[in-house]
């Protein structure tokens, strides 16, 4: 599966993998964008998000592997706010939304 980070956002917003797989992440905006783990500043709820780091334009890197069935929420560490810049990953689970790491 594959996130593409655009000036919009993050397309798509929610991914569905089994567990054991990773997520790619490929920025082609032309701001670099730090791709981390929720809760912002702690990037603890799936650390295994957290090797994407900092994607300069052009650059993509994946994931490591998502073992734990549950959902992951992922944001730009830079631009925290910004819900364009916020998804989930559902990692053996589409139970539903998680814990409002999308907001309408």
């Amino acid at each position: 599966m594959t996130v593409t980070i655009t000036a919009n956002g993050v397309t798509p917003q929610t991914v569905d993998i089994s567990a054991g797989q990773q997520v790619r992440f490929i920025n082609n905006d032309e701001t670099t964008r730090e791709m981390l783990s929720t809760p912002h500043l702690l990037h603890t709820d799936c650390p295994a998000i957290n090797s994407v780091g900092a994607l300069s334009p052009g650059a993509n890197r994946t994931t490591g592997s998502l073992t734990v069935v549950r959902i992951c929420g992922f944001h730009d560490h830079r631009n925290p706010d910004d819900q364009r810049f916020r998804g989930q990953i559902n990692v053996g689970t589409s139970a539903g939304p998680g814990p409002s790491y999308i907001r309408p």
